[in-house]
């Protein structure tokens, strides 16, 4: 093929346009006028105007703009020649590898692929049921550690408790000590103090760990989900696997059969062929050697086959022999892993029915616990307010205002005397079952809040009443609204008690009190006496309360009122109130509430104890006076805590007893678990052992099929031997036969390849079935032993909670012996000694609870850790029995491919030849469309060079011309000013060139914005003047352009660059 030469005219002008192409005298057919180029050029210097030169930048655009889109193409052109390249080499790559698997696929060849594909497949189930067994047996052993876990930190929890309380009553013995001996007493009072701050810190502790356990809870209820989710994930695929399996089975069983009936039919047309082909020589007196030679070998060969026959026989007996022992081992094994497992279920059951029997009586147990803790709390601390008889008549006396000057000095001399030791000796007892956590505003304190406050208020005043015999107060829900109406008036009233006592009032925000007696229609105080803060109902001491506050904290601000009402030497009218002074014969309704009126200094917050009398109430038709039931009364907390103890005591022995039949329980548990262990792993050994029974029996059917053809080799040799001395017409007769036989076998043969081709079909598409369940199956057993191995956190959680628990119970024990600690230092020699005593003998008891409870722990621990080992074997053994599947699996996988590799390889073959060819000859396209697209890019880089001369000439030509008219417009401005007998002056923009001139006047200075300087011309041609270029000029007139010539010259030069021809 010839490509056609690029035909050039004009080459001198193409030149002057800068075109960069090659010329040759052989190649130029077209002849150029240079001088006709010379005028064109001269007459466009004068004619050219802006338009052509317009249309020529835009002829020029227009050869660029081609010019980059055909190299676009050309580059997309390279890509795809550069793509089909490597389609090619690929395409032959694959072409070489399925030669290499055609030579490969001997029928020898596929009949051992074919075996190692069913020993694989064997392979697989035996290795699917070891993981199943392993996963059973982790499974078991996970929830044996896991209980066990749960035992192990309940023990060390009860040796923590006990630990605790070991602690614990050896403080209370040093302290029992430290208190005989008068000495620490400063380090009792620290260490109640102490002890009180571990209690905030403890009620702390538990709260966050009770939200730990909820949290934890609800981790492992997904956690348990997502197991059962996995599990169900894991049956469904075991099933289809199961499913998939049965059917490739059965599809892998027809093709073997029509791969073997081929397979058959090809050596019945190969041996047919072979007959025809030996009885052709044989007519035809030809290979007689050949003949004999044949003879020969085909004898050797059945001796051979013979042989090999009988070991074949010798190796599928030891097989057989071996196989039986192996199934004798698994059944062996088998049944000890039923009977294990079904102990395993049996003592589960058991333990499981215990273990809910001790976690009901030790919950049982700690409920007992901490109802007798709180019991207890409730009967330590029974506050008392402690007179002496000095002081009761003292201040009766005080009341008297008939005594003398003396006697009132006397009186009070006996009262601050008493008041003083009094003060020292009433103390007040905490309690630890008073909420210490919840802050409340001080303001806006809830009614039952008040109503409690109120109850403990009224038990200490009547105490005092009753040691004066005065009338006993009660707590109604009236007093209590009363209350809280007074405490909200402070508050609206922002009550100042400084600013009023400044005014001269009493103290009290007597308005707030009147206006809670109207509320209930009471007796009020008059106008005047409210202004002087007079009230009747009223007693109020300041107290350092304040928002934020706890209940705790509001029972001690309370008993500090009170004992200041009694022995503060500023209060004795407040005491005469408190002790019922006025009240002689009348039952008396009572509340108390705080305040906090204002941040402004001076104004106080407080304690308010309110009091109606009965005869006050009688004139109220609303005021309820029905007194609520104190359910901390001395008696009622007395009952409770002797209840509490009892019922203690019996959960304590409950407990000991489900605990100990617990314990029996997992014992038998975690052995039966350890069995069950030791005989899957037996099980799992067993079945790991190969089978040799299909094996042998494969070598066998090969070994018989070898010498079924070696004596059908050494028939036919004899008797193309025999043929030899047979006459013509017995040879011709004989070729007839073999060719009809022959013709038969190849019909047989293509039946038999049109039967096997559907059948492998089939068994393929089987196939990928059965490896996606196997592959489902593998993902779903790999989620599921990952949500296995999501640790449990509950029993961790519930240990801690324990823990924190315990802490807060010991934390409070602690306080209220700390506090017990602080009240006995006052106590008598006997009593410290009684003390000492019995906290020696509870120290005592606590260790050998401690003692008994850490043999426990040891025993309990070294269980954990026998399970823990067990469980790690197991585990091992799942890890192994996995990477055994997954191994398996990959050899199935690749035997199953290069099975069907080997029986399709000729279609293989064909197909990857096929695409080599289609490859080549996309390659060769891709090759030749760059090529076209090249020589197209290459004609217009012509046209674009071609384009770029015109436009230079032009615009060099235009550009010419203008300044040839500026310097004809300045050289007729210069002649005129000389025509008027005047000195022309050059007037010059800022980079100096003459714009225009103008006559030189001798009297005025030109100025001008635009002007930068001037200067007087000299008397010289016009053509010297220096100019500058206009921006537009008008048109000379003149409307034909030498453009005309040049661009007829262009399309001459575009008419022949790129006239192509192909001659064939």
């Amino acid at each position: 093929m010839n490509k056609a030469k690029v035909v050039t005219a004009a080459a001198t002008v193409a030149a002057s346009f800068g075109v960069v192409t090659q010329v040759h005298a052989d190649d130029t057919v077209l002849a150029t006028a240079s001088n006709n180029t010379e005028v064109a050029q001269n007459q466009a210097t004068e004619n050219v105007t802006k338009s052509d030169v317009d249309a020529a930048k835009a002829n020029l655009d227009t050869a660029n703009q081609a010019v980059s889109n055909q190299e676009q193409v050309v580059n997309d052109a390279t890509q795809s020649a550069s793509k089909a390249q490597t389609a090619y080499d690929k395409a032959q790559q694959e072409t070489s590898e399925a030669q290499n698997l055609v030579d490969q696929a001997t029928p020898e060849n596929v009949v051992t692929a074919q075996n190692d594909v069913t020993e694989a497949e064997k392979e697989v189930s035996q290795a699917q049921d070891a993981e199943k067994v392993a996963e059973d047996v982790v499974n078991k052993a996970q929830e044996a550690v896991s209980n066990q876990s749960s035992v192990v930190s309940q023990a060390q929890q009860s040796v923590n408790d006990a630990q605790s309380a070991v602690d614990a009553a050896q403080k209370d013995v040093n302290d029992k000590q430290a208190i005989l001996d008068g000495t620490g007493q400063a380090e009792i009072i620290a260490n109640r103090d102490k002890a009180q701050a571990d209690v905030n810190s403890a009620q702390t502790q538990v709260s966050q760990k009770e939200a730990d356990l909820t949290k934890a809870q609800e981790a492992d209820a997904n956690r348990q989900e997502a197991i059962d989710n996995a599990k169900a994930a894991v049956d469904t695929a075991n099933q289809n696997v199961t499913s998939t399996k049965s059917d490739l089975d059965a599809k892998t069983a027809t093709a073997t059969q029509t791969q073997a009936t081929e397979d058959a039919a090809q050596s019945a047309v190969d041996a047919a062929q072979k007959d025809v082909n030996d009885k052709q020589a044989i007519l035809d007196g030809t290979g007689q050697q050949a003949i004999l030679d044949e003879a020969e070998a085909a004898k050797v060969d059945e001796a051979d086959k013979k042989a090999a026959l009988a070991d074949a026989q010798s190796d599928l007996t030891k097989a057989q022999e071996a196989d039986a022992n192996r199934q004798e081992a698994i059944d062996n094994a088998k049944a000890a892993v039923d009977t294990a497992n079904q102990n395993v279920t049996s003592t589960k059951s058991d333990l499981d029915a215990k273990t809910a029997t001790a976690q009901q009586t030790e919950q049982a147990l700690k409920d007992a616990e901490t109802a007798y803790k709180t019991a207890e709390n409730d009967y330590k601390a029974i506050n008392k307010i402690t007179l002496t008889q000095a002081y009761v008549e003292a201040l009766k006396k005080y009341n008297d205002y008939s005594l003398s000057s003396e006697e009132r000095q006397q009186v009070l001399k006996t009262l601050v005397e008493e008041s003083e030791a009094l003060a020292k000796v009433n103390s007040y007892k905490s309690n630890p079952n008073d909420d210490n956590s919840t802050k409340y505003q001080i303001n806006d304190l809830p009614e039952d809040v008040i109503k409690e406050l109120s109850q403990f208020a009224a038990d200490l005043v009547n105490q005092i009443r009753k040691a004066f015999g005065t009338p006993q107060v009660s707590v109604t829900s009236s007093s209590v609204k009363f209350a809280d109406l007074v405490t909200d008036g402070y508050v609206s009233d922002r009550w100042n008690v400084t600013e009023a006592m400044k005014q001269g009032q009493i103290g009290h925000d007597a308005k707030a009190v009147n206006k809670a007696a109207q509320y209930f229609g009471l007796p009020t105080s008059s106008a005047d006496e409210e202004a002087e803060g007079g009230q009747y109902y009223e007693d109020w001491a300041s107290s350092q309360v304040y928002d934020g506050i706890t209940f705790a904290t509001l029972k001690q601000r309370v008993y500090q009122a009170v004992t200041d009402f009694m022995f503060n030497a500023d209060e004795w009218r407040h005491a005469r109130d408190i002790v019922g002074g006025g009240d002689a014969n009348s039952q008396v309704y009572f509340a108390i509430d705080f305040s906090h009126p204002s941040t402004k200094n001076g104004a106080f917050a407080g304690v308010h104890f309110i009091s109606i009398s009965e005869d006050q109430a009688s004139s109220s038709s609303h005021f309820d006076t029905t007194a609520f039931v104190n359910p901390k009364s001395a008696e009622n907390v007395t009952a409770t805590y002797n209840a509490a103890k009892s019922e203690l005591a019996q959960a304590q022995s409950d407990n000991n007893v489900a605990q100990e039949a617990k314990t029996n329980a997992q014992v038998a548990y975690d052995n039966a678990v350890s069995q069950l262990s030791s005989a899957s792993a037996t099980l799992t050994q067993a079945q790991s052992v190969a089978i040799q029974t299909p094996t042998a029996k494969v070598n066998l059917a090969s070994a018989e099929t070898a010498l079924t053809k070696a004596q059908e080799r050494l028939t036919k040799a004899n008797k193309a031997v025999d043929a030899l001395n047979a006459d013509i017409k017995a040879k011709q007769a004989a070729l007839t036969s073999a060719k009809v036989v022959l013709e038969a076998a190849q019909s047989a043969l293509a039946q038999a390849q049109a039967e096997n081709s559907v059948a492998q079909a089939a068994k393929t598409a089987t196939q990928t079935a059965y490896d996606n369940a196997v592959s489902n199956l593998s993902s779903a057993s790999k989620a599921l032993t990952q949500s296995q191995s999501v640790a449990i956190q509950t029993p961790t959680a519930k240990a801690n909670l324990a823990s924190a628990q315990s802490t807060l119970k010991q934390a409070q024990e602690n306080l209220v012996k700390a506090q017990k600690a602080v009240d006995d230092l006052s106590a008598d020699i006997a009593v410290k000694q009684a003390n000492l005593a019995s906290a020696k003998q509870v120290l005592s008891t606590k260790q050998a609870t401690l003692a008994t409870k850490q043999a426990t722990l040891t025993a309990e621990q070294n269980r954990l850790a026998s399970l823990q080992n067990s469980l790690a074997t197991a585990q091992a053994n799942v890890f192994k029995a996995k990477e055994n599947v997954m191994t398996v699996n990959d050899n199935l996988a690749k035997a199953q491919a290069y099975l069907s590799s080997l029986q399709n390889a000729p279609e293989l073959l064909a197909q990857a030849q096929q695409q080599e060819v289609t490859a080549k000859a996309n390659l060769l396209a891709a090759l030749d469309t760059l090529e076209a697209e090249l020589l197209k890019l290459k004609d217009l880089q012509v046209k674009q060079a071609a384009a770029q001369a015109v436009y230079d000439m032009t615009s060099k030509a235009y550009q010419t011309m203008l300044d040839a008219q500026e310097k004809q417009r300045l050289q007729d401005e210069y002649d005129a000013i000389i025509a008027q007998g005047k000195t022309p002056v050059a007037i010059v923009d800022e980079t100096g060139k003459i714009v225009s001139y103008q006559a030189e006047n001798p009297q005025t200075t030109i100025q001008s914005s635009t002007i930068e300087s001037t200067v007087k011309a000299q008397a010289k041609p016009a053509e010297d003047v220096s100019v500058v270029t206009a921006s537009a000029l008008p048109m000379t007139g003149e409307h034909s352009s030498v453009l005309a010539v040049l661009f007829g010259c262009l399309m001459t030069i575009w008419g022949l660059v790129g006239v192509r021809r192909k001659n064939n």
